[in-house]
């Protein structure tokens, strides 16, 4: 080698970005929940945030978008009609974490 020193340039991963159904904002995936329709049409708070099936994210502060939430609002991000059971179990989640 010729007295060159080889530099290593790591490169900061960019984490991914995702838009709040509520209230619009671009935030990362990490500070927002993701809601998931499952295979059998059932809809849950994705913990994971892994879970197969379409998935809408809102944000993690209760006071920013939880209390906006609407039925219509899950209904349109995960192309479904959640029912009545789903929609209360969901809300029973966000409200007691």
């Amino acid at each position: 080698m010729s007295g060159q020193k080889r530099t290593s340039t790591l490169k900061k991963r960019k984490s991914p970005q995702r838009t709040c159904v509520i209230c619009r904002k671009v935030q990362d995936k990490r500070d927002l929940i993701r809601i998931v329709r499952t295979s059998d049409a059932r809809v849950q708070i994705d913990i994971t945030g892994k879970q197969n099936g379409r998935g809408a994210y809102i944000c993690r502060q209760r006071d920013t978008c939880q209390g906006q939430l609407t039925r219509e609002s899950i209904n349109h991000a995960l192309r479904t009609s959640i029912s009545d059971d789903d929609w209360k179990d969901l809300q029973d989640q966000l409200m007691n974490p």
